[in-house]
């Protein structure tokens, strides 16, 4: 039995053969736990599986505060994910304070492709920063969505005079300026922006490219703003899901 719980068989004819997981569980030896805390159990069975690993001077340090590198590596381990080295080169937009050498890179490289965490205006994610319960459901409820194709991050706008520039295939949209850009989505897809401090969403077709800011997921026509917020405000932060494909 590996240090995950995985049986593995080793076969007469060589190779090996890896079978379902078993919970062999594991007595922690963390300098800093006595055994009798009422989270034990649930640090027992997370160490057993390799979820947590505690620190090189044999500590676990629980009542440490988390550090977003932490709570990511934590979120994938338990959901069985195991992120790949990354490699930055030609990759736009790159956190800047995000070193690829570093052992939680994969995790957060991982968690910006699928818009679990979103970099700053001036591109820092800050990996070792604190995070608060409230910051942590957040990263767990964009988990949860993203598995179904939603993304998250902030939106601008821009004027509806550009609401025309490109033809769509949901004409309607167009006609009543209800248009955003996106970096990826096709030409004429329809997707639902909500304004995640208010719960207002509206219905937008794609018919551009952008935004190209860090952080940025979608641009909005001032329209389409106007329905999720005062233009004053510039940026919100908006959920985005797919509506209609063309």
């Amino acid at each position: 039995i590996d240090q995950t719980g995985f049986l593995e068989i080793v076969m007469p004819e060589g190779g090996m053969v890896r079978a379902g997981r078993i919970f062999v569980e594991q007595e922690p030896q963390f300098t800093d736990i006595q055994g009798s805390e009422w989270f034990y159990p649930i640090l027992k069975r997370a160490y057993s599986l390799g979820i947590i690993q505690g620190y090189p001077d044999g500590t676990y340090k629980p009542g440490d505060s988390v550090k977003l590198s932490e709570a990511l590596a934590l979120l994938l381990r338990t959901n069985d994910i195991t992120p790949t080295n990354i490699d930055n080169s030609g990759v736009k937009n790159f956190p800047v304070d995000l070193m690829v050498d570093s052992w939680y890179a994969p995790y957060l490289a991982y968690a910006l492709d699928r818009f679990v965490v979103s970099p700053d205006v001036q591109n820092n994610i800050f990996p070792g920063k604190n995070i608060t319960r409230g910051e942590l459901a957040e990263i767990l409820y964009r988990f949860i969505k993203s598995k179904d194709g939603m993304q998250f991050g902030k939106a601008s706008w821009y004027g509806d005079g550009l609401s025309k520039i490109y033809p769509s295939t949901n004409q309607e949209y167009v006609d009543q300026n209800l248009t955003a850009a996106h970096k990826t989505y096709q030409f004429g897809t329809v997707v639902r922006a909500t304004n995640l401090a208010n719960g207002k969403s509206v219905d937008v077709v794609i018919n551009d490219r952008g935004p190209f800011m860090p952080g940025r997921v979608l641009d909005l026509s001032h329209t389409a703003f106007s329905l999720l917020e005062n233009p004053f405000h510039g940026v919100i932060n908006v959920s985005v899901e797919v509506i209609k494909v063309p």
